[in-house]
């Protein structure tokens, strides 16, 4: 069984201390007073797995606030040498311990938690340690998705938010109608798939058909976020193009062609670049 994931399971015996429930092999015991008068063995239930006050394996119909590896606002109820508790929706609060704090954190304070698992404990805590643990891995994402994401922190462009619990993103300020709250949850649709492995988001679906910019100005925003120079060019294949500037093949040329006749861009058969003359950098 997997601490910290929600299960179907199986009431397989009662006892007086509740129902053990089993996925097949391994049992866990559903305290009694989490049991409806009607329930008997061989019922079937989304349980909850973590471990009791005790240190015990508990099954629990309660859901928390977020499971393993999912994030969530959560409020600190107490502190000790050891770390921060959290309030997630459990009668056991969890930990985030000292050194998976970014800052000390105090009661009542309000802040973005992971759960996490460690595996040889087989102990669920809480960290506020995200950015080593984030995938760069964007294969399962498309242009124009509509992803669920959580508001992680202020950026000097914008904000940075938690894509499907996984994965970094930004929201830009110029792109964003209202200031956004840490911890705050939203939708929102991806317009570009960066090679540092981050995504690039808005807050509309028209996001990426109706309300693109143009595109030189896409092709400009692209080079000043990637420091003055893309691995674009006119022998690029047309899905690369696509997967970095949302742009077709054609649509890359002409605007290209438009920019380089204005003296803004320097274009190479593999690379596209600011012009120097216009004050920017190729490097």
């Amino acid at each position: 069984m997997n601490m910290g994931t929600t299960m179907r399971l199986t009431a397989a015996r009662e006892t007086d201390n509740g129902f053990y429930f089993t996925d097949g092999e391994a049992e866990v015991l559903l305290p009694r007073s989490e049991i409806p008068e009607d329930w008997k063995p061989g019922v079937e239930a989304d349980l909850f797995l973590y471990r009791d006050s005790e240190d015990r394996p508990t099954a629990t119909r309660r859901q928390p606030a977020a499971e393993v590896g999912q994030t969530a606002l959560l409020e600190v109820v107490d502190t000790s040498p050891i770390g921060a508790f959290v309030g997630w929706g459990l009668l056991k609060d969890l930990l985030v311990p000292l050194s998976e704090q970014t800052v000390p954190l105090t009661v009542g304070q309000k802040v973005l938690v992971m759960v996490q698992l460690d595996t040889e404990t087989d102990r669920l805590y809480g960290t506020t340690k995200f950015l080593n643990r984030l995938s760069k891995d964007l294969s399962g994402f498309r242009l124009g998705q509509e992803v669920s994401c959580r508001v992680w922190k202020l950026h000097d462009q914008g904000w940075s938010v938690l894509v499907e619990h996984r994965w970094q993103g930004l929201l830009y300020r110029n792109e964003t109608p209202r200031a956004l709250l840490p911890g705050e949850a939203l939708q929102a649709w991806i317009y570009q798939l960066r090679e540092d492995g981050k995504i690039d988001l808005r807050l509309r679906p028209q996001g990426f058909q109706a309300a693109n910019p143009d595109a030189e100005t896409r092709i400009l925003a692209a080079l000043e976020r990637s420091g003055g120079k893309l691995a674009l060019g006119d022998k690029s294949d047309p899905a690369e193009i696509q997967a970095l500037l949302g742009l077709s093949k054609k649509a890359f040329k002409t605007a290209c062609g438009t920019l380089l006749k204005r003296g803004l861009l320097e274009v190479g058969p593999q690379s596209i670049a600011i012009s120097k003359k216009a004050g920017g950098s190729s490097n």
